[in-house]
C-alpha cells in the first residue's frame, strides 16, 4: 500500500508506505494474524477472511455429506442450498398437527467444526444433534460470525486512521526537513534550525572537544596516573592521611574523581608552602614581642586616681628602642574625653617591675569604662616593629560602704549611706521581697552627703531585701543585696490575748483530743498569766477541721447534739477540687475570759454521741484552709486591733490543702498565708506529730511558724503548750 498523493497536494496525504508500520494488537489466529506484521499484511489477511464469508454466503456451499433422511422427497436429489432448505420445509409442514404417531426429529450430523465438548464436563464430543437443536447451534454461529464481521472492521478502520497518523509524522525523505532550535553548536542558536544542519554542528562541536580533552582512552591512561596514594600523608599536616580527607577519592574512575583528588593535593600543597613562607626564616620584628594590661589604682574611697600600665608581658630584645624615644598613650573616658602621656616602653619592659602610673587628670571620668591604646613602634638598625593594642579598663564605681537602716516599724523603715561620688551621681534603691520589687526610691538626683530614704506600706515580720543602683560617668552599677526586716505587728501578750485553737478532727487525733481535755485546766491558766488577766481580757476559741471523699459530703456527727446545737454558720461545708468535702466547725467563738464555756464545748470532742471523732478521708488534711476560714473568714470571730495575736493548729498529719494532696501549692498556700498573718500581727503555732511533716523538703507548718514568730512541738501537752506560748509572747 503505497499512498499516490504527495504532501504537497491538496488532499495533504504524506507519502508512506504501508508496509512501513507494524501491527501492535494481539494475535489473531483465525486469520493467521501475529504482532509484529505489517499494515500490508493485516489488511490482506482481514479482506480475505471477510472474503471467504461472503462468499459462502453469497455463493452455493459445499453440501457434500448432508443427509435428509427422512426429509428427502421421493425420487428427488436437492443439490442446492436453497433446494435443500425448502425439502427440510416442506417435510415439516406435511407433519400432522395433532392426533396420529409422534413426530421424532431427525439427528443432524455436525461437521468438525460445529463439533463440541459435551456441557455435562464427561469428556463427550457432540458430533450430532436433532433437527432443532442443529438450526438452534447454525443460527448461532451464524451471529457470532456476523459480529466478527464487525469488530474486523471496526479494527481495519482504526488501522486505517493510525497509518495515516504515522503518514503525517513521517514524510517520505522527499519532503520538507524538521526542524529543531539549538542552544548552543550553531550560529542560528535560539532560532528553528534543519536537523541535518544541528547534526553536523554536533559532530564539528564533539570532534573539536575530543581534540582538546583527548579520547576516553587517553583520558582514562591521565586518570590512571594519580601518584598520590591514600596512605600518603599531607604535607600540610603530617599526622593526616589523603584517604582521611574530606572529598577524597579512593579509586579514581574518571575526570572528575581524579581532578577532585588533584584540587585536595594542590591545596595541601598551597598550606604547607605558606607553612613555609610564615615559619621559615623569623624576621627581627619575630623576636619582639609587644604585651601590657591596664588596671585602676583606687584610693581609700574606691575612686580611680591612676591607671596602671604593666608591660611584664612584653620582651624587648637588646638593641630595640621607642622609634621616637617615648610612644604616646592614649585613654579614652565613655564620654569621649581623652588625655594623652608619653612613656618609654622598652625601659619599663626591661627593668622590673616594669610598669608605671598614669595619673587621671581632671575632666575625665575617672570611674567609668576607659579605654586605654598605645601605638608601638620599636626600631632596631633598619628594622622597625610597629603594633597597636587596646585594652579596656572595666568600669569601677563604688558601692556604699556604710548601708544602714533605721526607723524600722512594722510597716516601714529607713536606709540610708554616704555618698562619696558627689552631686553627678544618680542613686536608686529598690526595696524587694524575695525577687518582686515592692517598693521603690525612684530616682535620687542631685544627692548630699548622706542619702536617706522612707519606705512604707511594708509588711510587718518581713525580711526585705534593698538593692542600690549607682549611675556615675555614665556607667551603671548594681549593688549587693542587704536585708532589712520589719518589725512584728504583734501587741505584747501581757495586754490581751486572742487564741483559737484549730484541731485535726480525723480519727487518729482522738490521742491529742483527749489531752487537751485531760490538762484543760493548765491550758487556760498559761493563757490567762499570758494575757495579764484579770487586768486584760483574754478571748479562746475553739475550731475543727475535717475531710470526707465525695461532693457535698455530711459529717459523721452531722446529727449529734453537740453539732447540730451549732448555729449554722459556725458549721462550714465546702467543696474541694479532687472529689473531696472539707469540714469547718467553730465549737467555740472567741468571747471575753470564756474559760467556762470553751472547757464545756472542748469536753464534747470525741465524746460518744454528744460529737463522734470524724473521718479524715486519709492522709493529708485541710490544715491551711482551715487557717484560712479562721483568718479571712472569721470563722471564729473576729481578731481584736490591739491584742497578741495567737492560732494554735494540732495535728498529726501532713498539711494536705483543698484537693488532699501534699504538694508544691501547699508551700505556695504557706508563703500567702504568711504575709495575711503578719500583716495582721497574728503568730502561728504548730503541734502534734506533724508539725514538722516535709513537702518537697519543705517543712510547711514549721515555715509559716517561723516567719510569723511562732513556734513548733512534735507533743501537745500542758509543758509544750506552755512553752509555745510564752515563747510566741517574747
Amino acid at each position: 500500500m503505497i499512498p499516490t498523493k504527495s504532501s504537497s497536494d491538496s488532499n495533504g496525504c504524506n507519502n508512506i508506505s504501508s508496509n512501513c508500520v507494524v501491527w501492535q494488537g494481539p494475535d489473531i489466529a483465525c486469520i493467521n494474524l501475529c504482532q509484529g506484521d505489517t499494515v500490508s499484511d493485516v489488511i490482506a489477511a482481514l479482506a480475505t477472511k471477510l472474503c471467504e464469508i461472503t462468499d459462502g454466503i453469497s455463493n452455493e456451499p459445499d453440501l457434500t455429506g448432508f443427509d435428509l433422511k427422512c426429509a428427502l422427497p421421493s425420487g428427488a436429489t436437492p443439490t442446492t442450498l436453497a433446494e435443500n432448505l425448502q425439502a427440510i420445509i416442506t417435510y415439516i409442514c406435511s407433519l400432522p398437527t395433532s392426533g396420529g404417531s409422534v413426530y421424532t426429529e431427525p439427528n443432524i450430523n455436525l461437521c468438525t467444526d460445529l463439533q463440541y465438548l459435551s456441557p455435562a464436563a464427561d469428556g463427550t464430543m457432540i458430533t450430532s444433534l436433532p433437527l432443532s437443536a442443529y438450526a438452534l447451534l447454525v443460527g448461532n454461529k451464524l451471529c457470532t460470525i456476523i459480529q466478527s464481521i464487525a469488530t474486523l472492521t471496526t479494527q481495519v478502520n482504526s488501522i486505517d486512521t493510525r497509518v495515516t497518523t504515522l503518514e503525517a509524522f513521517f514524510p517520505l525523505p522527499n519532503s520538507a526537513e524538521v526542524q529543531i532550535i539549538p542552544n548552543c553548536v550553531t550560529a542560528t542558536a535560539g532560532a528553528l534550525t534543519n536537523v541535518s544542519v544541528v547534526v553536523a554542528a554536533l559532530e564539528s562541536s564533539f570532534c573539536n572537544l575530543r581534540i582538546a580533552t583527548g579520547t576516553p582512552a587517553v583520558i582514562n591512561n591521565a586518570v590512571a596516573q594519580q601518584a598520590i596514594l591514600n596512605t600518603d600523608n599531607l604535607l600540610s599536616v603530617s599526622a593526616q592521611t589523603y584517604s582521611g580527607q574530606t572529598g577524597w577519592k579512593t579509586s579514581p574512575v574518571n575526570m572528575a574523581s581524579s581532578l577532585q583528588n588533584a584540587w585536595i593535593v594542590i591545596k595541601d600543597l598551597y598550606d604547607a608552602v605558606a607553612a613555609i613562607q610564615t615559619n621559615c626564616c623569623p624576621g627581627a620584628c619575630d623576636s619582639l614581642t609587644f604585651d601590657f594590661s591596664a588596671t585602676r589604682l583606687l584610693d581609700s574611697n574606691s575612686l580611680t586616681t591612676h591607671v596602671i600600665l604593666d608591660f611584664s608581658g612584653s620582651t624587648i630584645p637588646s638593641g630595640f628602642a621607642d622609634t621616637a624615644g617615648t610612644t604616646p598613650v592614649t585613654i579614652t573616658d565613655s564620654s569621649g574625653a581623652v588625655i594623652t602621656q608619653n612613656i618609654n616602653i622598652t625601659s619599663l619592659a626591661q627593668t622590673p617591675p616594669n610598669n608605671t602610673n598614669i595619673p587621671v587628670a581632671a575632666g575625665l571620668s575617672e570611674n567609668g569604662t576607659l579605654s586605654v591604646v598605645i601605638n608601638s613602634s620599636f626600631t632596631k638598625d633598619s628594622d622597625v616593629c610597629q603594633e597597636t593594642k587596646t585594652v579596656s579598663v572595666p568600669s569601677s564605681i563604688p558601692c556604699p560602704a556604710d548601708t544602714a537602716s533605721a526607723n524600722i516599724t512594722s510597716v516601714s523603715f529607713d536606709v540610708s549611706f554616704t555618698n562619696i561620688l558627689g552631686t553627678t551621681a544618680v542613686y536608686t534603691i529598690d526595696i524587694m521581697d524575695g525577687s518582686v520589687v515592692v517598693a521603690t526610691s525612684g530616682a535620687i538626683n542631685n544627692p548630699g552627703g548622706t542619702v536617706t530614704q522612707s519606705f512604707t506600706g511594708l509588711t510587718p515580720n518581713t525580711t526585705y531585701s534593698a538593692r542600690i543602683t549607682v549611675v556615675y560617668d555614665k556607667e551603671t552599677k548594681v549593688c549587693p543585696l542587704f536585708t532589712i526586716k520589719t518589725a512584728n505587728a504583734a501587741p505584747p501578750c501581757n495586754q490581751g490575748i486572742d487564741i483559737i485553737f484549730a484541731f485535726d478532727y480525723s480519727s487518729s487525733m482522738t490521742g491529742d483530743i483527749a489531752t487537751a481535755k485531760a490538762e484543760v485546766v493548765n491550758l487556760i491558766s498559761t493563757i490567762k498569766t499570758a494575757s495579764g488577766h484579770p487586768t486584760y481580757e483574754y478571748r479562746i476559741g475553739l475550731a475543727l477541721y475535717d475531710e470526707y471523699n465525695g461532693l457535698n459530703a455530711t459529717p459523721i456527727y452531722n446529727t449529734q447534739s453537740a453539732y447540730t446545737a451549732l448555729p449554722p454558720a459556725q458549721r462550714q461545708i465546702v467543696n474541694g477540687t479532687n472529689n473531696n468535702t472539707q469540714v469547718f466547725t467553730a465549737m467555740e467563738m472567741m468571747q471575753p475570759n470564756n474559760e467556762t464555756s470553751f472547757t464545756t464545748q472542748l469536753n464534747f470532742l470525741a465524746n460518744g454521741n454528744n460529737m463522734s471523732i470524724g473521718s479524715g478521708n486519709g492522709i493529708p488534711e485541710a490544715g491551711f484552709p482551715a487557717v484560712s476560714q479562721i483568718v479571712n473568714n472569721t470563722l471564729c470571730g473576729a481578731f481584736r486591733a490591739n491584742v497578741a495575736k495567737i492560732i494554735v493548729l494540732i495535728t498529726d498529719q501532713t498539711e494536705g490543702g483543698v484537693n488532699d494532696i501534699a504538694d508544691a501549692a501547699d508551700i505556695t498556700l504557706g508563703n500567702n498565708l504568711a504575709t495575711v498573718l503578719n500583716t495582721q500581727g497574728i503568730k502561728f503555732i504548730c503541734m502534734g506529730t506533724g508539725a514538722d511533716n516535709q513537702i518537697g523538703g519543705v517543712a510547711v507548718y514549721e515555715a509559716l511558724a517561723a516567719a510569723t514568730g511562732g513556734a513548733t512541738s512534735n507533743t501537745f501537752s500542758s509543758a509544750a503548750i506552755t512553752t509555745a506560748i510564752t515563747n510566741a509572747c517574747a
